[in-house]
């Protein structure tokens, strides 16, 4: 690593610009890292099969990796190529992909699809977490990345980031699937569901898109600074780009990672052959000395005195060597004195203030920099003066201190004056709160916004760093709102608490910030411990408190554990007992307890405290239909419907109380008709095509099916369904194409297994078709074993042991299946599957006609 050269003093040519200065002062006094920037230069006039691809820079703080990676950026500009850059600002893969193609559009690299398709994901993120009406733990649920399903999957994959003891996985299970319908109805087409559901899957495709076709006009580096800050969400992520789980990567395309330590060699081995190792450590003697000769420091007392002070660290180097000393007792101690000698040699005194108070502020613009020393009359100048100093440098278009130089600033000045501490950090908060309160945004809309999330960030560390007793009280109500916003959210407030308390020796910030980062270290975060330890030692205010409450018990609730989710939102309620938000939280658990009555009762007051609360009056709709009570559940369904003609979630479940309750041609008007509701959404389809098929309109279920699968063509519930109406309609060689497509899709489902079967018994091909059926009863038991609250397993079971002629049992199984369903559209679902089991050839149709009378003495046939 260099530093820039010359004196602070005013002066120089008036016909040089400051990027003529800062580009000379770069280029001539990069000493001792000659051989990269070669070896770089090299790489990228190799062909492309010849190249190394990934270049990983590490080494110490203040080794001049930074610097080191801007010379390569330069290097490939030089050779034509786009460049994009991240550093450690990005706290997920979303925001980074965002940053990178940003820099890329600075350079004239637009990434056209992906801008449009990302502005897509802030604007749904955005309307969901501003809906009212979206179910309570939703947000967070998405940020640990509990819903990674898609249309393809009728399956949903664990849930991640909860405790490891799950007390009811079944009833867990069932409200994820209400939560991931709600998305998948909220929004009108299965793209944007994705988007919101799994956004790095959803957007890195088209990333790579965009990147692809800017590589076939030039070469394409991606720059990854500070990796040691990112590495916990980028690395599995690189890895997988490499993998080409995401799709091909462009092979013109080069990659720097710069951090503290080499990429892991657990996790990289097997790409060792494409990665160009950098390490960097300090200065050799011989480099130290030519650095210095070419500052115009030549004296051997005084080389010396610099090498061994600095420890030939590059960047002390550069800092000892700035004021030319040619006195050994000029030269001053390691870091903090060195920043002191560093002042001492700049005769002007606003500029010594300048770069004392520049160092206060975590990132540095002309307007912050006023705010920070008070100098408005001369900020311009000052700034641009402070822009040509060594250890001030711009990344993404954010300028920041090293932090090497920036660490003894800050102490040099909490030690001299912590009056004056106090006052230009207080000026700060001002500042920041000014801008923020600018937005013109309340709180609750204001953590949805991320500049104004960023405002607050800065207006609490400098509020701590100003006087750590009072605002840390604050800074811990703040972070139980931070994590509802979202996990990477609530990361960003505990980093700052944490730089905080380091920048401002407080011991007490720093221990709850560095307490709070062990327990959200990673995307596995657990936020129960995170919330727990706010509840229980942080004197919360009352808000807060019970705000905290609210979402463990939401957190508790999502990872099964009914009777802890209980107790939070029974204390939540102690604070207010006319909580509504509390009262349907509460509510939700009792009816995952099947405690229906009280679930009622808490609904109940929810909406009466509320009468606008769609999501309670939505729940206490489909709570109504768990308790048979029909007609009841349709009319919540319809006023929910009324107050929001958007609300998906309760137009779905409306169009699918109509179609249990027989009503198939009610529910077919209503999929067309509804307003607000998508007729071109995937799951709108699918539920009129199988209305369709149920009313034996077989012709127009398979068109409905047919336009599904054009679309997703890996969506194995309507494959499976297409394959099943071409068997009703003795299309067998079609149902078997499609059956085994839906196996290959879903191995898992014994249904599309069960029916392939009978149709190869039906084609003669029986000894096959009895295999495939025997291979289903063994599915529908791990089915039943792995979600015991899906009581339909049970009927299917019963189906495929009577079509091995099991009847006995078969006659049990729909005993218990209809004695746990209490609906009459689980008869209806038996009767259909039965009447399809009379037509496999050789079967018992006198055993199959007395299991339909069971079923209808229990049940209700359609209508």
């Amino acid at each position: 690593m260099g530093a820039a050269g010359g004196q602070w003093a005013a002066g120089g040519s008036k016909d040089m610009s400051l990027q003529d200065i800062i580009k000379r002062r770069q280029q001539a006094d990069f000493v001792g890292r000659e051989e990269r920037l070669i070896e770089f230069r090299t790489n990228l006039g190799l062909p492309v099969v010849d190249r190394r691809f990934l270049f990983n820079i590490h080494g110490d703080a203040g080794v001049g990796k930074t610097f080191l990676m801007n010379q390569l950026r330069r290097i490939a500009e030089q050779h034509g190529a786009f460049c994009g850059y991240i550093d450690e600002s990005s706290y997920g893969v979303p925001e980074a992909l965002a940053s990178l193609a940003a820099d890329l559009a600075q350079g004239g690299a637009r990434l056209t699809r992906f801008e449009r398709r990302y502005a897509a994901y802030r604007r749904r993120r955005h309307e969901l977490d501003a809906d009212p009406d979206t179910p309570a733990g939703l947000s967070e649920t998405f940020t640990k990345g509990a819903l990674q399903v898609g249309l393809h999957s009728a399956k949903m994959l664990p849930i991640l980031g909860v405790a490891a003891e799950v007390v009811d996985v079944a009833a867990a299970a069932e409200q994820i699937d209400r939560l991931r319908v709600f998305v998948g109805q909220k929004f009108r087409n299965h793209d944007d569901a994705q988007l919101v559901l799994s956004p790095a899957e959803a957007l890195t495709p088209v990333f790579l898109e965009d990147l692809c076709t800017l590589a076939k006009r030039k070469t394409v580096a991606l720059f990854f600074d500070t990796y040691e800050r990112t590495e916990w969400f980028l690395d599995t992520w690189l890895l997988d780009l490499f993998a080409a789980r995401y799709g091909d990567l462009p092979a013109d395309l080069v990659i720097t990672v710069a951090g503290r330590s080499a990429l892991d060699g657990n996790h990289w081995t097997s790409y060792h052959s494409i990665i160009a190792d950098v390490p960097l450590t300090s200065f050799t003697d011989a480099e130290g000395r030519t650095f210095l000769a070419r500052q115009n420091v030549t004296g051997d007392r005084v080389v010396e005195v610099i090498l061994q002070l600095s420890g030939r660290l590059p960047l002390l180097v550069a800092m000892l060597a700035e004021g030319r000393p040619d006195n050994p007792a000029d030269v001053g101690d390691r870091t903090g004195d060195a920043v002191e000698r560093f002042l001492k040699w700049e005769p002007d005194g606003r500029r010594r203030a300048t770069a004392l108070a520049g160092a206060l502020p975590r990132r540095l613009n002309e307007d912050v920099l006023a705010a920070a020393c008070d100098a408005d009359d001369d900020r311009s100048e000052l700034f641009e003066w402070l822009r040509t100093q060594p250890f001030l440098a711009e990344t993404a278009g954010v300028w920041q201190y090293h932090d090497v130089v920036r660490m003894p600033m800050l102490r040099l000045q909490r030690n001299r004056s912590p009056q004056r501490w106090r006052k230009q950090h207080r000026r700060l908060v001002e500042y920041y709160r000014t801008e923020r309160a600018a937005l013109g945004l309340s709180d609750d809309n204001g953590w949805l916004d991320t500049t104004w999330q960023d405002y607050h960030l800065e207006e609490t560390y400098h509020a701590l760093c100003a006087d750590s007793a009072a605002a840390l009280p604050d800074a811990l109500n703040h972070a139980v709102f931070a994590l509802s916003d979202s996990t990477p959210t609530a990361r960003r407030w505990v980093d700052t608490m944490v730089a905080a308390g380091r920048d401002s020796d407080s011991r007490l910030v720093q221990t709850w910030g560095e307490r709070l980062t062990r327990i959200l270290p990673d995307e596995h975060s657990d936020e129960i411990a995170f919330l727990t330890a706010l509840i229980d030692y942080a004197e919360l205010e009352p808000a807060a408190y019970e705000k905290a409450l609210q979402l463990r018990g939401d957190e508790h609730r999502l990872s099964g554990q009914f009777d802890q989710a209980l107790a939070d939102f029974e204390r939540a309620l102690e604070l207010d007992q006319e909580s509504p938000k509390a009262l349907a939280g509460r509510g939700e658990v009792y009816r995952l307890m099947n405690r229906y009555d009280h679930a009622l009762a808490d609904f109940t007051r929810a909406i009466e405290l509320d009468p606008q609360y769609v999501w309670a009056i939505a729940s206490r709709a489909y709570l109504h239909w768990r308790m048979g009570r029909h007609e009841v559940a349709l009319a919540d369904f319809t006023r929910a419907i009324n107050l929001n003609p958007g609300y998906h979630w309760s137009i779905t479940l409306r169009g699918d109380m109509y179609r249990r309750l027989g009503r198939s041609e009610r529910t077919l008007a209503l999929a067309q008709r509804t307003g607000g509701f998508d007729v071109n959404d995937a799951f709108t389809i699918l539920g009129r095509g199988e209305v369709f098929w149920l009313m034996g309109r077989y012709e127009e279920a398979l068109s409905e099916f047919n336009r599904i699968i054009e679309r997703e063509p890996n969506f194995s519930r309507a494959i499976s369904n297409r394959a099943e109406t071409y068997f009703l309609m003795g299309r067998y060689d079609h149902a078997v194409i499609d059956l085994d497509r839906a196996i290959e899709l879903d191995p898992g489902s014994s249904f599309p297994q069960y029916l392939r079967g009978v149709v190869l018994v039906a084609q003669g091909h029986a000894d096959r078709g009895y295999l495939d059926i025997q291979e289903a009863v063994v599915l529908a038991q791990r089915e039943m074993r792995d979600e015991p609250a899906e009581v339909l397993h049970s009927c299917h079971l019963a189906i495929y042991r009577a079509a091995l002629g099991d009847w006995a049992e078969a006659r049990e199984l729909l005993l218990d299946f209809l004695g746990q369903s209490q609906t009459p559209w689980f008869a209806t679902h038996a009767l259909f599957d039965l009447r399809e089991l009379s037509q496999l050839p050789g079967v018992s149709q006198q055993r199959v006609q007395e299991l339909i009378r069971l079923v209808e003495q229990h049940g209700v046939a359609e209508d």
